[in-house]
């Protein structure tokens, strides 16, 4: 099932902010890869849940945990840079 344009948009808009948002915020050792594989929202609800990809998989709990603890974070980031009434909330997720 297709997408409504503006959740794609809404979508895109977030992954590209919060793409920015870790590459400041988030530390990972040399060689380590950490992509942001899918957004998914339901603007109307006001969460989003990110799923992230880590390479090399030996590091995944320790960004995992990193990430977890800037979820709250993120939540002020994007509410510095979205024009919305209400803030969203953000959960990450690593891909297994």
């Amino acid at each position: 099932m297709k997408k409504p344009h503006h959740t794609e948009r809404f979508s895109s808009f977030v992954r590209s902010e919060l793409a920015d948002f870790l590459r400041d915020e988030l530390y990972c050792e040399k060689g380590v890869v950490v992509s942001i594989f899918n957004v998914e929202s339901a603007s109307s609800e006001g969460r989003v849940k990110v799923l992230v990809s880590v390479w090399p998989e030996s590091h995944r709990s320790g960004v995992a945990k990193q990430l977890h603890l800037l979820e709250n974070k993120a939540k002020t980031y994007l509410a510095k840079h979205l024009n919305r009434k209400y803030a969203v909330s953000v959960h990450f997720y690593v891909m297994e």
